[in-house]
């Protein structure tokens, strides 16, 4: 997200968590309060795993920002058919 405006109800999905679901919210510009992670979520899931192959990657967003988190994504070992988005409809994915 963006800002901590962008949370939107941040404790109910911290509190969702379990042993299948985990929920890290990374804030790109974040307020001198923020305790959370900081910077670009791509940024952060590239960090955060060394290799996607076993993962399926659903995203969201501006088109630009989806483009570059399936360019990325797939250099960091993700199958094709393994992530999804409603851009996709709209890009060209060649």
């Amino acid at each position: 997200m963006r800002n901590e405006d962008a949370a939107y109800q941040l404790n109910e999905w911290q509190n969702k968590q379990n042993e299948h679901f985990k929920f890290i919210p990374v804030i790109e510009n974040p307020s001198s309060d923020w305790q959370g992670r900081q910077g670009n979520v791509i940024d952060a899931v590239l960090a955060d795993f060394t290799s996607l192959h076993d993962y399926q990657i659903y995203c969201a967003g501006r088109f630009e920002m989806v483009g570059k988190a399936r360019k990325a994504f797939l250099e960091q070992g993700l199958q094709k058919d393994k992530m999804f988005a409603d851009a996709f409809a709209f890009m060209d994915l060649d």
